[in-house]
């Protein structure tokens, strides 16, 4: 990875959690902390942080969250790539941001 990112989206620079109530086709919906969702079991999520480091959270047994530290970058505008440490080992995601705002990130895995 490279260098943190020099100039994020404002709004992305937080903790986002997986509306998959609003998922349409190949597009995952994401909100912000502090939205009210419907009752779930859990809610997996990412969270941006400015310097360029990451964490996903998981459903672990339980319903105990799991958190995967890694990084992250934008690759052009519109493009993220996220680099983390399962406990299977590393995964890389590749995202195309469709939509951002304070209360949406929507979401197409590349």
């Amino acid at each position: 990875m490279s260098s943190p990112n020099q100039n994020p989206p404002a709004q992305l620079l937080k903790r986002w959690h997986h509306s998959h109530e609003e998922d349409r086709g190949d597009i995952q919906v994401f909100r912000p902390d502090g939205y009210a969702f419907p009752r779930a079991r859990g809610r997996v999520g990412i969270e941006f942080r400015a310097d360029g480091t990451s964490v996903r959270y998981g459903i672990g047994r339980g319903d105990v969250p799991t958190i995967e530290p890694g990084r992250w970058q934008l690759i052009g505008s519109n493009r993220i790539q996220v680099q983390s440490q399962a406990a299977t080992g590393a995964r890389v995601s590749n995202l195309e941001i469709v939509r951002l705002d304070d209360n949406v990130l929507e979401v197409r895995q590349q």
